[in-house]
């Protein structure tokens, strides 16, 4: 439907100077306001500076009674009074009976204000959602960065042992002295120049 409403144009002394009639159509705000993300429970009002009501986003059971009412919260007409420009409040909407966090403002020089706001559930859930998503984002750095020491040290203690290994073997090669290196279960894992001349077997041979 409609919304009409009449403004008074300025008047000088006592002469009324005009008078506009307006008609603006709910679909046009109603299109508006739902593409505004505000949660499940989010809400949008219009209404005029004396606080009727031209179109919300969230209708009640009987819209046709929506257009015009002044029901509004006293915290919200105190904070018009004491800021009129714009200004943040938190309240419970007679409308719905819902608490929300609202935010308004005058539109321009317009008799008009906007208010939208958004559910305190919907606004704790959204924090909850973002702390659980930061949560599991530490938590998965905190893995990763576990596995990263781990894998890092994994492949430190390889090399130190690689090196020992090559540094052992120089040793054992450039010893006169027959060696021979066996593991737990006395098998031969390497053996030097003079082991095997003084075996007489090759390396090869002896390895094993």
């Amino acid at each position: 439907g409609y919304s009409t409403f009449t403004l008074l144009l300025g008047s000088t002394g006592a002469l009324l100077a005009g008078i506009v009639i307006v008609n603006l159509h709910n679909e046009a705000f109603g299109e508006l306001f739902a593409s505004i993300k505000l949660g499940t429970h989010g809400a949008i009002v219009l209404r005029t500076r004396d606080m009727a009501q031209i179109d919300r986003f969230r209708r009640g059971p009987k819209p046709e009674e929506d257009v015009g009412n002044r029901k509004v919260s006293e915290k919200l007409v105190e904070l018009i009074r004491a800021e009129p420009v714009a200004g943040s409040y938190r309240a419970t909407s007679v409308f719905d009976q819902i608490e929300r966090y609202y935010s308004y403002r005058q539109i321009g020089s317009y008799p008009f204000y906007i208010i939208a706001g958004e559910a305190t559930q919907d606004f704790l859930d959204s924090l909850g959602r973002g702390f659980y998503m930061m949560l599991g984002f530490g938590l998965l750095m905190i893995v990763l960065t576990i596995a990263g020491f781990r894998r890092i040290y994994q492949l430190s203690q390889q090399r130190i042992r690689e090196r020992i290994d090559q540094q052992a073997e120089l040793i054992i090669d450039a010893s006169p002295l027959p060696i021979v290196v066996e593991n737990q279960l006395d098998v031969i894992r390497n053996a030097n120049q003079a082991a095997n001349d003084l075996f007489g077997y090759s390396r090869q041979q002896l390895i094993g």
